[in-house]
């Protein structure tokens, strides 16, 4: 029994919002094209061991087989790019290993962007170097009266002199709220 095949829409049968999302369809028969993806993402899959593709490194994250499904199905809504954030976590590499086996998988082209090289990086602006003019002041400042074991700090627009034991007393980190509201791109 062969299905019946389903061409591209033509323009008269849907509205012009669509055509961004219909002119990323390939012409021919819909089906065979449907089939055609289906079986190449089984065939790159199949590469991957079931308990590999279904390791999750948390409880509630996303395995590599379910970031994958949400690859191809964004590329199926016509979403171009996609961002993944990974966390290193103190493992060295970690981002451009899941980025090698996305593009062996996908046949993708991920590209790897560390973000705390970029947030250590990049021309200063005109706040970056009048803040740091006028922390190195408050430093200055502070040795010249002999207010040792002290760091300047930053509350609110004012420079403020913050005991070292105070700052490093207790880990500072991020309320977990926050990642929830954001979760959605974390996996």
């Amino acid at each position: 029994m062969t299905a019946a095949a389903i061409p591209r829409p033509e323009p008269s049968e849907y509205v012009p919002y669509y055509e961004t999302y219909i002119s990323q369809v390939p012409k021919g028969n819909l089906l065979k094209v449907l089939e055609d993806q289906r079986r190449e993402t089984q065939e790159l899959l199949a590469d991957l061991s079931e308990a590999r593709a279904l390791h999750r490194y948390a409880p509630g994250k996303w395995s590599i087989k379910e970031v994958v499904g949400h690859l191809y199905r964004r590329r199926g809504d016509g979403k171009l790019f996609s961002i993944i954030v990974v966390a290193e976590s103190g493992e060295q590499g970690r981002s451009f290993r899941l980025a090698e086996e996305i593009g062996r998988l996908t046949g993708l082209e991920p590209r790897v962007c560390i973000f705390g090289h970029i947030q250590r990086g990049g021309t200063p602006t005109a706040f970056d170097r009048w803040l740091a003019t006028r922390f190195g002041l408050h430093a200055v400042d502070a040795v010249h009266d002999g207010d040792f074991g002290k760091m300047v700090a930053l509350r609110g627009t004012d420079i403020v002199r913050v005991p070292i034991a105070e700052a490093t007393a207790k880990l500072k980190t991020v309320d977990p709220k926050l990642y929830d509201e954001v979760g959605v791109f974390f996996g």
